[in-house]
């Protein structure tokens, strides 16, 4: 009688036979992702999506023009911030002369 194989080989078998059996879940990847229509044919299950949950995501899909307005804004707002900031601190440059 052959001795046992060892349990590596076992599971590896084990697995393979799985892997060429009829009653796994299969996937048909014949099928279109896009109906004839032009629809998505894909199920989407607990797909909340709110469009601050992934901002960067929403960068990605923005069109250029508001891209670009948007980086601008905020570039513009930074700028506002920080001078607002100068003028609330007073004499902020050492040895500066207002007078001249």
């Amino acid at each position: 009688m052959s001795p046992d194989p060892p349990p590596q080989k076992m599971r590896i078998a084990r697995l393979w036979r799985w892997l060429r059996s009829r009653d796994r879940p299969r996937f048909n990847s014949s099928k279109r992702v896009l109906t004839a229509d032009g629809r998505v044919n894909v199920l989407r299950f607990e797909t909340h999506h709110f469009p601050w949950t992934d901002p960067y995501h929403q960068l990605l899909i923005m069109p250029w023009p508001v891209f670009l307005g948007l980086i601008g804004g905020l570039f513009v707002v930074a700028n506002g911030l920080f001078a607002i900031a100068y003028l609330l601190g007073g004499d902020c440059i050492a040895n500066a002369n207002r007078d001249r």
